[in-house]
C-alpha cells in the first residue's frame, strides 16, 4: 500500500445537482428557498469554505445557475429515455466523471475530487478535513465514502482522479450504481455523527427528496437559529 499526501489544495469540490426531483414534483428542488436562500446557496456557501476549488455538476440550461458564479459542468455520458427526450439516466457516476474530466483540464495539480449532494445542505462543516484525515491512511487510489447511522452515502465521496479512465469505461459498459463501481476498487468508509438542533437529532446527510423533507429542513433551520 502506498499512503498518500493530500490537502485541501489538491482537491476540487463538486456539487452533484443532476437529479430529476421526481418525488418533489419535478424542477430543480435545490433552487427552492428557505428564508430567502436557496438550498443550493446553503450548500455552496458551506462547501466553498472547505475547498480550494468548487464546481457544480448540473444538466440542463447552465444559465439558470449563473448567480452562483461557479463553473457548471454537464454529464459527459447521457442516455436517452423513451419517456423524456434528453433525460439523463447515467446517474451520479456520470457527474463524478464529468468533474474528474474538468479537473484534468483545469486543475492538473489536483489529485482528487470531493462530491456532495445539492439537496443535502446539512453536511458537516468539517466534512472535507475528516475525509482527508481518513484518506491519508489509505492507498493512493482508494475511494473514501461517507457513512452515518451505519448507512453508506455514496454521493458523498472522495475520488482519485487517476480512476477517471476506468470510470468512463465502466459507464460506457452500462454500470450505473455507485457501489457497483466502487466495489471494484480499494474503498473505505468513514462514519459521521448525527447533528443536534435544539433537541432534534438529524442525519448529517439528510437529503430533501420530498415536500415533507423540505418542511423538515425549514423547521430545522428555525431550530438552528433559535
Amino acid at each position: 500500500m502506498k499512503p498518500i499526501e493530500l490537502s485541501k489544495d489538491m482537491i476540487t469540490g463538486v456539487i452533484l445537482a443532476g437529479g430529476q426531483s421526481t418525488r418533489m414534483g419535478g424542477g430543480d428542488k435545490f433552487l427552492k428557498e428557505v428564508a430567502g436562500k436557496t438550498i443550493l446557496s446553503s450548500v455552496v456557501e458551506k462547501f466553498d469554505k472547505q475547498c480550494s476549488s468548487l464546481i457544480i455538476s448540473a444538466n440542463g440550461d447552465p444559465a439558470r445557475l449563473n448567480a452562483y458564479k461557479k463553473p457548471i459542468i454537464q454529464d459527459p455520458i447521457i442516455t436517452k429515455s423513451n419517456k423524456e427526450p434528453g433525460e439523463n439516466l447515467a446517474g451520479p457516476l456520470a457527474g463524478i466523471l464529468g468533474a474528474m474530466n474538468w479537473v484534468l483540464e483545469n486543475k492538473p495539480s489536483h489529485t482528487h475530487i470531493l462530491s456532495v449532494a445539492a439537496d443535502s445542505p446539512l453536511f458537516p462543516d468539517d466534512f472535507t478535513q475528516k475525509m482527508i484525515n481518513h484518506a491519508i491512511n489509505l492507498d493512493e487510489k482508494a475511494i473514501v465514502l461517507a457513512k452515518s447511522g451505519g448507512w453508506h452515502h455514496p454521493i458523498f465521496g472522495l475520488w482519485p482522479i487517476d480512476l477517471a479512465s476506468d470510470l468512463e469505461a465502466q459507464l460506457n459498459a452500462g454500470v450505473r450504481k455507485i457501489r457497483a463501481w466502487t466495489n471494484t476498487h480499494a474503498n473505505s468508509a468513514i462514519e459521521f455523527e448525527d447533528l443536534h438542533f435544539n433537541g432534534a437529532t438529524i442525519d448529517p446527510f439528510f437529503n430533501i427528496n420530498k415536500p415533507e423533507d423540505f418542511e423538515t429542513f425549514k423547521q430545522l433551520q428555525e431550530n438552528k437559529q433559535s
